[in-house]
């Protein structure tokens, strides 16, 4: 079987690509480093994104706010954005 039917066959019961699930599922975990006080460096570092500006591109496309407005908005707020 070939590398596009799993692709396929993923997609057809997740609704995303292996690649965006991937990429969310890397932004959610750096959310919770983020809530947890690391740095934004950290934070991609940690969820394995070594390009901060492809990092920061990313979360701003999915969450609409910088990361650091995101920690800033948790931290006193306690309140994390709906994506």
């Amino acid at each position: 079987m070939s590398e596009g039917y799993y692709t396929r066959l993923f997609k057809k019961y997740t609704h995303t690509s292996p690649a965006r699930f991937l990429s969310d599922l890397k932004l959610e975990t750096a959310c919770a480093c983020l809530a947890s006080g690391l740095t934004v460096t950290e934070a991609a570092q940690k969820v394995g994104i070594d390009n901060i500006s492809h990092f920061i591109r990313l979360f701003k496309q999915k969450y609409g706010i910088t990361p650091k407005t995101y920690q800033h908005s948790y931290c006193f707020n306690n309140n994390p954005p709906q994506n």
